[in-house]
């Protein structure tokens, strides 16, 4: 077996050298005098070694002053994987996540509808827990392009004893015309208490009615007329005229226009038809909903500022700090040309304007744009406001902006590296997940991993296939966790979209993977609970609600929004993992709208159900 592990050299430099005696091939990137020391050792072990200068962009071309900086680290491959990761990564004593797909019966591999040549197929999917039926357990959705094998598949789960059996139904339930799509979003589009279904892809924004436990298509509603060359992403639902109803955000993603390149055209070693650099951004839809059950395009009137082309991956719904109308949240790729957004409501401008630079949203902690490919929420730091994290790739520590209210108003510190998620910067990381997969009360990370280019454009810089990254909340810290050989986590692959969801309600978040080529992952969690939980099923509009769960002597806050991940959603439910000693809470909801709804002594370790008021 062999395995690549990347460190900062920064961090303990020439203490790594003492532990690698397995080490077949030592690189440093951006090399200074730290890592060079160690490297120095490594040499003196009888290690082969390599050293790169300078950031590089997808060609292997000096990225230039608007890049971000490749970190300073140490790339070390082994044959047998068994190097000590030092200080920042741990041993997990046990498995901590079961590979289910196949016992459960999620049957399917994805191709590339164009040979894997395009950024199309390379940018794969996301994965959509969806209660199609009012069966448990939920259903999920992997929105996909047609090929002869492979096609958007919806699986519809069923409890048979202590065990789950899932079966494809996309035909019989009516997702049978799926198109060309990629992205998938669960919601309740028409507010009759089922979930609804909206696809997006290359030339196409789908929306499907659930009737009884079918789907029906209804997508002429949407009153779209879309460029065929038009590639859309992922999908958020919230009420953003504040009229009540849930609205639509589709992320623009890229004109992918094919006359643009010669048949086989390579530009450096990957093919044009892949590189973002050789194509251009698209503008974002913000589509309201209508008294009659129809949408309209109300971008230019409601948020001017999206129609600029940018290469949106990432939409979210939800207020990201202080209180009072959602946000949009705008998560671009290529961070260099286009910065993240977060547009607030102005009443002043009766429109939604740009307040990322102010709150401290727009760029890392170097003041470099993101390369957003995932996004996730949650309270990291247990202070009272949201926090977020956004994945990014190799070279491109993972961002973790830590909010807080102050005198002068919100603002957010992006702190990634601190915190730890620089262990995880040797992957290309698309879907992230916040939360509690230990049950102890504070909230996780984890991420989707896989490299967009194929092994063969690669070649040996680095791997296609690559482990996902979990990092667990230690006071604070997140902990990259070393998987143990029998853990689902340690086998590699092209990951794509992720989602947190807890499949057979045993109050303990499985994972769910969407791969860009190749087999799904389903992923069961059977770590040792080693607290309690509570779900909590929120009905009506609650797209954006916060929550308060607060016991004697502590509180915690979670949010809900529709739409995480990559190109797909989370558990419609919100999950909350509580201290050992908590044995009943009260539960606040502060809905959309701006009213409360609250409960009082719920036991823990169950679900509880709120309608909004």
């Amino acid at each position: 077996m062999t395995q690549r592990t990347t460190f900062e050299a920064r961090r303990t430099g020439a203490a790594w050298a003492t532990r690698a005696s397995n080490a077949t091939l030592v690189r440093v990137r951006s090399p200074s005098a730290l890592s060079l020391a160690a490297l120095a050792l490594f040499q003196a072990a009888g290690c082969e070694t390599e050293t790169h200068h300078g950031p590089r962009d997808a060609h292997g071309e000096d990225a230039g002053l608007d890049a971000e900086p490749v970190v300073d680290a140490l790339e070390i491959t082994t044959n047998d994987g068994s190097f000590d990761a030092g200080p920042d990564a741990y041993a997990m004593p046990a498995p901590w996540f079961v590979d289910v797909t196949h016992a459960w019966g999620i049957e399917y591999v994805r191709e590339g509808a164009e040979g894997y040549e395009t950024i199309t197929d390379r940018i794969g999917g996301g994965v959509c827990p969806f209660d199609l039926d009012g069966v448990a357990p939920l259903d999920l959705v992997f929105p996909m392009r047609k090929t002869e094998t492979s096609h958007t598949r919806l699986y519809v789960g069923r409890r048979v004893g202590s065990e789950l059996e899932y079966a494809d139904e996309t035909d019989t339930r009516g997702l049978g015309g799926a198109g060309d799509v990629h992205a998938c979003l669960a919601f309740d589009a028409d507010g009759d208490g089922d979930e609804d279904l909206a696809l997006a892809g290359r030339g196409t924004v789908q929306l499907f009615e659930n009737e009884g436990g079918r789907l029906s298509e209804i997508t002429a509603r949407l009153g779209l007329s879309l460029d065929p060359r038009d590639v859309y992403a992922g999908m958020a639902a919230g009420d953003v005229d504040h009229d009540g109803d849930v609205d639509l955000f589709v992320a623009g993603f890229l004109r992918f226009d094919v006359s643009r390149f010669e048949p086989g055209e390579r530009c450096g070693t990957i093919p044009c038809s892949s590189s973002l650099y050789e194509l251009e951004g698209i503008r974002d839809l913000v589509l309201v909903r209508e008294a009659d059950g129809s949408y309209r395009d109300a971008t230019a009137a409601i948020a001017p500022d999206l129609l600029r082309d940018e290469m949106t991956l990432v939409p979210a719904i939800l207020r990201m700090t202080g209180t009072g109308p959602v946000d949009l949240f705008v998560g671009n790729d290529l961070g260099a040309r286009y910065r993240d957004r977060v547009l607030r409501w102005s009443e002043a401008a009766g429109e939604y304007v740009d307040v990322a630079i102010e709150l401290g949203l727009a760029t890392n902690a170097r003041g470099y744009g993101i390369d957003t490919m995932g996004w996730s929420q949650g309270d990291l730091d247990d202070d009272g406001a949201l926090d977020f994290v956004t994945s990014s790739w190799p070279g491109d520590t993972t961002a973790a902006h830590f909010c807080a209210t102050l005198t002068d108003g919100d603002f957010c510190e992006e702190r990634g590296r601190t915190v730890g998620l620089s262990t995880g910067v040797g992957s290309f990381r698309w879907g992230v997940g916040v939360g509690d997969l230990d049950l102890d009360g504070d909230l996780d990370v984890i991420e989707a991993a896989g490299h967009l280019y194929a092994q063969d454009d690669l070649g040996r810089t680095a791997d296609e296939l690559q482990t996902p990254n979990l990092f667990e909340n230690v006071g604070g810290a997140l902990e990259r966790r070393v998987y143990p050989a029998d853990d689902a986590l340690a086998t590699r692959a092209t990951l794509r979209g992720l989602s947190l969801v807890d499949l057979d309600d045993d109050g303990r978040l499985d994972v769910v993977m969407a791969p860009s080529r190749g087999e799904p992952r389903v992923l069961h969690n059977v770590h040792a609970r080693e607290g309690h939980w509570l779900r909590v099923a929120l009905h009506g509009q609650a797209a954006g609600a916060r929550l308060v769960i607060s016991w004697a002597g502590g509180r915690v806050i979670r949010a809900h929004p529709i739409g995480e991940g990559f190109m797909g959603n989370f558990d419609p439910r919100v999950h909350v993992g509580l201290p050992a000693d908590v044995t009943h809470v009260s539960v606040d909801v502060d809905w959309p709208s701006g009213e409360i709804s609250r409960r009082t002594d719920v036991a823990v370790d169950g679900e509880l159900s709120v309608a909004s008021p």
